[in-house]
């Protein structure tokens, strides 16, 4: 641009200069101490909206709770959440080992500041002699507690980690449905699918109408999940990899040959969960997306809903390999009740 360059604001549409970042400071009072923080940013000149010089919204609170861990040597989300991957656990098992319910462990990993008791356990559990306790004291089955001591002793990125990786960017976007990707209700969705035996093709599908229906009906998608267009309609993009890990990995899925009712001799291979979903990781709107899908599309066979997927405008409207946006949700052939 000629000119200055300026950018709207995001709160009141206000023009902001972008003539290089000022000094943008907020302070908030931590469990009775006041915490200053200060970084480069720009401010809005009508409404004070803060931003970082990326020009994203400023999280106050956010910056202000990582200057008051950062004082009292205290465990920073980031952490909490690559503890638990390295150690391939569940948000329930953490929960479990610091006595402590799921929710407060998705809110510590999310940015929520952690009570003082819990973070002294955070400290605990990252010891290996530590750890031993903590385990030997919970309610994880012993058998779990056998492997989570395997997997404290190796080495290298847990089958989590690498499922979390493959899902991509954290940062919420129209290709993950407004929020981040989500591990833990990916592989729920997936074994509730597959539950009773599926096609890869069919677990694709219905995994993209769940997606895809919640958005439609309640703004953002369940699984963050970033689907591709290709030759068989919706899939989840790299779908190939995140299955072989819960194949391999996580050993999750079970992989079974059977014989198709159609062509003669030819072989289908369908896709078996080994454990149980653990459905306490959706909320109830969620769960209803899930179930209206199940219930309205799981009798239908992989070829019909492959063809049934490609009258969706989600998959006419883009092209081989292209990521699709939640944008083509407002106008999916699916709604929560009715006939198929």
């Amino acid at each position: 641009m000629s000119e200055m360059e300026k950018m709207p604001c995001m709160a009141c549409g206000e023009e902001i200069a972008l003539d290089g970042p000022g000094t943008v400071n907020g302070c908030l009072t931590v469990r009775g101490e006041e915490i200053r923080v200060e970084i480069p940013g720009f401010a809005c000149p009508s409404c004070g909206q803060k931003y970082t010089t990326e020009m994203k919204p400023w999280d106050i609170a956010d910056a202000v709770y990582r200057e008051y861990r950062k004082r009292h040597g205290m465990v920073m989300p980031e952490e909490i959440r690559a503890f638990r991957l390295r150690m391939d656990m569940t948000q329930d098992e953490l929960a479990m080992l610091l006595g402590c319910s799921r929710i407060t462990i998705s809110r510590y990993e999310n940015g929520a500041l952690q009570e003082s008791s819990h973070d002294n356990l955070l400290h605990t559990a990252m010891d290996p002699g530590g750890f031993r306790n903590l385990l030997g004291s919970s309610s994880i089955p012993e058998t779990r507690q056998r492997e989570l001591l395997a997997r404290f002793r190796e080495e290298g990125v847990s089958a989590q980690a690498s499922l979390e990786a493959l899902l991509g960017s954290s940062s919420p976007s129209e290709f993950t449905g407004f929020i981040r990707p989500d591990a833990d209700k990916l592989v729920a969705a997936v074994l509730y699918f597959c539950r009773n035996g599926i096609s890869r093709t069919k677990l694709n599908k219905l995994l993209f109408y769940a997606d895809f229906l919640h958005f439609k009906e309640f703004g953002v998608s369940i699984t963050g999940a970033r689907y591709a267009h290709l030759p068989f309609g919706p899939c989840l993009d790299e779908y190939q990899h995140i299955l072989a890990m819960l194949i391999e990995g996580r050993k999750a899925l079970g992989v079974e040959e059977i014989k198709s009712s159609g062509r003669e001799g030819e072989m289908i291979e369908l896709l078996k969960s080994q454990v149980a979903p653990d459905l306490g990781v959706f909320s109830p709107s969620e769960m209803q997306v899930i179930g209206a899908v199940a219930h309205q599309l799981e009798d239908l066979s992989a070829e019909k809903l492959s063809r049934k997927s490609h009258d969706e405008n989600a998959w006419k409207k883009t092209t081989d390999g292209q990521l699709i946006s939640f944008e083509y949700a407002a106008d999916l052939g699916l709604e929560m009740t009715g006939e198929r």
